[in-house]
């Protein structure tokens, strides 16, 4: 099976997308057949007009009224290289990821057209509130792109059921076309199952090691981590917190008790072999979203048996199972019911062992790239076969 790749960005870029669509495109490969990156090359006056700045321009004239990317290419643009490279390629299926408006120009293909996001447009209005800020006929004519998207698509990939039910009810796409396939962790190696186990074997919980790893801004993924160590500290837990991803600027507080640890790039050897240290030495994993669609991060801490402490937020209430790989406290929980279920955790070995080694078994099952490869190929097969 020959797969056609098509995503607004370098899928060959580990660094693109947090490194989700390269992970996602080395799976695919090892389980699915052939992949073919396929890349919409932007007229000359569009390449022009970003060359000289005019993208910025344009934001800083007309702000949030300026068009999105589809818009500047021209639907004919894109339609017509799609279909060259599936005839030149011999393409069989082709997949779209993340790439809502170039999928919104490319219904009646010769062959079906898989859809792949982690989020809806009415998600990213409603639960992150991101485009907010934009102007009404905006916001319209990103939900007509995402609506035309899911409409022309076969089937619909979502890595957890909240995005999927927005494709149902919100978009009113057939559920039986509407598939739930959990993304993997971001790393270049992972340690065995084996190592794991001695790893959890032999944490101290006397004096807890909590890792955050985050990326984006730290006020939605840990704003009220500041006072969770100071009411820690008050309540006797001697915890050492440290916190990668976010640059000094975005983190206006310092502690004792913390470590800062700037971000790491997976595709540099002395950075990826940095996190797979923190991860090592770690006996939690804590990141009290606001907001989440996914969460890579989870699967990394999962790949390392640690239990997570969580916000029942978004997709993040479908990655992390209460009671199974982690805690989750609700959206409204407030920095000292943090400390209280960290320190009841902490005083109940067996029970953190329990949800250690049920990290490390969904892992295992289910939240890695190689059962993210074969659920996908399995889909695209059956795709194919029904055309």
């Amino acid at each position: 099976m020959r797969i056609g790749l098509l995503t607004a960005f370098d899928a060959t870029d580990i660094h693109a997308f947090s490194g989700t669509a390269y992970f996602a495109a080395r799976a695919m490969q090892k389980h699915g057949g052939e992949v073919e990156f396929v890349h919409i090359r932007l007229p000359w006056p569009r390449r022009l007009w970003r060359r000289l700045g005019g993208e910025r321009l344009a934001g800083r004239l007309w702000g949030a009224r300026s068009k999105p990317r589809a818009a500047f290419w021209g639907s004919e643009a894109v339609r017509r290289q799609v279909m060259a490279r599936i005839q030149q390629s011999d393409i069989d299926v082709l997949l779209a990821f993340l790439c809502s408006p170039e999928a919104a120009e490319l219904g009646g293909l010769d062959v079906p057209l898989v859809y792949m996001s982690d989020a809806t447009v009415e998600l990213m209005r409603t639960y992150y509130g991101r485009l907010t800020e934009l102007a009404e006929d905006r916001v319209g004519w990103e939900d007509a792109l995402e609506r035309r998207a899911i409409g022309n698509a076969a089937c619909c990939v979502y890595p957890t059921r909240w995005a999927a039910d927005s494709a149902v009810c919100h978009y009113g796409k057939d559920p039986d076309a509407v598939h739930v396939i959990p993304y993997g962790a971001n790393l270049v190696e992972v340690p065995g199952t084996e190592d794991v186990w001695r790893l959890i074997q032999a944490r101290d919980l006397q004096r807890p090691r909590i890792l955050l790893v985050g990326k984006g801004r730290f006020g939605r993924k840990a704003a009220n981590v500041p006072e969770m160590v100071r009411c820690a500290r008050c309540r006797g837990l001697d915890l050492q917190l440290t916190v990668v991803g976010f640059g000094p600027e975005e983190v206006p507080w310092q502690d004792p008790a913390v470590t800062f640890v700037p971000y790491l790039d997976k595709a540099v050897p002395a950075d990826s072999a940095r996190l797979h240290q923190l991860y090592s030495q770690a006996d939690l994993f804590l990141l009290p979203t606001r907001a989440e669609t996914f969460g890579i991060v989870f699967c990394e801490a999962m790949a390392y048996g640690l239990p997570i402490v969580s916000n029942r937020t978004g997709g993040a209430s479908h990655v992390v199972q209460d009671g199974r790989n982690g805690i989750l406290l609700e959206p409204g929980a407030s920095p000292e019911d943090y400390v209280d279920a960290m320190l009841d955790l902490f005083s109940q070995p067996e029970r953190y062992r329990a949800l250690a080694a049920g990290a490390r078994s969904l892992y295992d099952r289910q939240y890695n790239w190689d059962a993210f490869g074969r659920s996908l190929a399995g889909l695209l097969q059956r795709v194919v076969e029904a055309e």
